[in-house]
């Protein structure tokens, strides 16, 4: 009777090696697949928050150029700020402009829009990498118009 062929020996001595590097293989893959998911899931939502902090920006920046108009009023600020946040697709943010009272404002006088939303309300994916709380953004013009 024949011995083994050496075809067979060597594939069998071939998959054995095989076997060894398969399991080091899943322990690596193991070991990187968290560190992987946490940078994933770190990197949306580091960009979720700058996706809502540059939507406040546009917000305030948009309201404050309402305000600073000739014909300029409060409410029309406030609905412009809170416009500008809709289209965004902001969640539950707020308008504040001070003074209160942009219609007696002279040529020249500060205007200051304060736009605030919740973090936790306008987040991709549930609070886990960042902590919570309210993110801001302020804009300050000057109201236009002619100095007397």
């Amino acid at each position: 009777m024949p011995g083994p062929s050496r075809t067979s020996v060597e594939h069998r001595q071939k998959y054995r090696g095989s076997e060894r590097h398969s399991g080091r293989a899943v322990f690596e893959f193991a070991v990187c697949l968290p560190i992987l998911a946490l940078v994933v899931f770190a990197s949306l939502e580091a960009c979720s928050t700058l996706l809502l902090r540059q939507s406040l920006q546009t917000s305030a920046y948009e309201a404050a150029r309402a305000a600073v108009a000739s014909s300029g009023t409060t409410e029309g600020t406030i609905s412009r700020g809170l416009k500008v946040l809709q289209q965004r697709g902001v969640e539950q943010g707020s308008v504040a402009v001070s003074p209160n009272q942009v219609e007696s404002l002279k040529a020249g006088d500060r205007v200051t829009v304060t736009v605030t939303a919740p973090v936790s309300a306008n987040r991709i994916i549930p609070q886990w990498f960042f902590g919570a709380g309210n993110m801001s953004a302020d804009c300050v013009m000057l109201k236009e118009g002619r100095r007397p």
